[in-house]
């Protein structure tokens, strides 16, 4: 999908623990959402998976991040959450970019919303982004 000299170099599951750690104990300081934000928002984990990838020549590095949640509210809180982290993290601007809430600096953050899931998505380019989308049926644009 992402082309050749692309290689897979971690996947797994975060778990509902270690997603809750990303937004309240990130690395960076600054983009640390309190207690009473991050551990309601991680509370309706109902199921992830993730994947990056790396290609060496070009020092490049894409996440994709798919998170099931247990109800609808469970994801618009963990979404609404996410938004907050993601301005935080990313810079206070984002926009809706392809069916998503994507931040661009740095690369590309996206956050795409179904009814019961999110998904997030890491690119250092936009062509990079289009590429994994398509892999996550009901993301993105209809």
């Amino acid at each position: 999908t992402l082309g050749s000299g692309w290689r897979e170099i971690d996947s797994s599951v975060n778990g509902e623990w270690y997603t809750y750690l990303i937004l309240a104990y990130g690395l960076d300081p600054d983009a640390r959402l309190n207690d009473a934000t991050a551990r309601p928002a991680a509370e309706g984990w109902g199921g992830d998976s993730y994947s990056v990838f790396y290609n060496d020549a070009a020092d490049e590095t894409v996440l994709a991040a798919h998170l099931v949640w247990d109800t609808t509210t469970d994801t618009a809180e963990f979404a609404a959450a996410f938004l907050e982290y993601g301005d935080l993290r990313f810079g206070a601007a984002h926009r809706a970019a392809g069916g998503g809430d994507c931040w661009f600096s740095g690369g590309i953050n996206c956050l795409f919303t179904t009814s019961t899931g999110t998904l997030w998505l890491a690119a250092p380019r936009q062509a990079l982004l289009d590429a994994v989308l398509p892999l996550y049926p009901g993301f993105g644009l209809p």
